[in-house]
């Protein structure tokens, strides 16, 4: 794990990096076949010196595909990050409905990012407007919710569906891909997205075939995550402990989850 001293505000490497970083992701669901993929694709994205640690809690859903799922595996991964956290610099939520990313960032005193946020987030540096393409229809609504709570209703061109489960697409089979080309093209043309955003862990490596096809920027969203820890790791920052994610119940919250300290 780095160390502070190691940051070059205390006169550490100039590269910006924390020497020797370890992110631990955490698998929003309990299936070890979409917990390698998450981890291939956060090795990927991982600077050199970057240690990836992928958890994947036995008492979540095998799969997130609905609200019940969704509370499901907020708790977790709250569970997961109580007891890894002093063995970490910073905490990824690999599911892309962000299950339990507000209440990690109040549980936790480490960094907190989910890769639904952060692909937006890196999104918006890339285009005027992004579109989402996700399996399922049910999840519409769910990812709507999700981009209102995070205030880019305006940035948001769309939300496309492709009528498959969640494991179905992790399968990444060529009749997927194209089912995931052609709505991506539909967001494209009629909704005026100039960056996708593929919406789950489970479709990580498909962005590249994706956009040396659409030609616009296509976005796995755990790498976007990957990126993002790295970047606040490096910056020295954490969750602010004032407002909304103040730790005041912090001694509360231990006691129940019985937090790694």
């Amino acid at each position: 794990m780095g160390t502070r001293k190691d940051h070059p505000i205390y006169g550490g490497s100039p590269t910006g990096c924390i020497n020797n970083m370890k992110l631990v992701v955490i698998n929003g669901n309990s299936t070890p076949s979409v917990s390698q993929d998450i981890q291939h694709a956060a090795e990927v994205a991982a600077l050199p010196g970057t240690q990836i640690e992928t958890l994947t809690p036995e008492n979540a859903p095998p799969t997130v595909q609905g609200y019940w799922d969704g509370e499901l595996s907020a708790v977790a991964v709250c569970e997961a990050i109580a007891s890894h956290e002093v063995s970490t610099d910073a905490f990824i939520i690999a599911c892309f409905s962000d299950p339990g990313l507000y209440a990690a960032r109040e549980l936790s005193s480490k960094p907190v990012v989910g890769i639904a946020e952060s692909a937006m987030i890196t999104a918006l540096q890339l285009g005027s407007q992004f579109g989402i393409l996700t399996p399922l229809r049910k999840l519409r609504p769910i990812l709507a919710d999700l981009v209102h709570r995070y205030g880019l209703d305006l940035r948001c061109g769309g939300i496309q569906t492709v009528e498959m489960s969640v494991l179905q697409a992790a399968q990444q089979s060529n009749s997927t891909f194209n089912a995931f080309l052609a709505a991506g093209k539909k967001l494209i043309e009629e909704q005026h997205a100039e960056v996708l955003i593929l919406g789950g862990a489970v479709l990580a490596g498909l962005e590249v075939r994706m956009s040396a096809a659409l030609g616009v920027p296509v976005l796995d969203p755990v790498k976007c995550g990957v990126a993002q820890a790295q970047a606040i790791v490096s910056l020295n920052q954490s969750s602010s402990r004032i407002g909304g994610f103040s730790n005041k119940i912090n001694d509360v919250i231990s006691s129940s989850y019985r937090i790694d300290k």
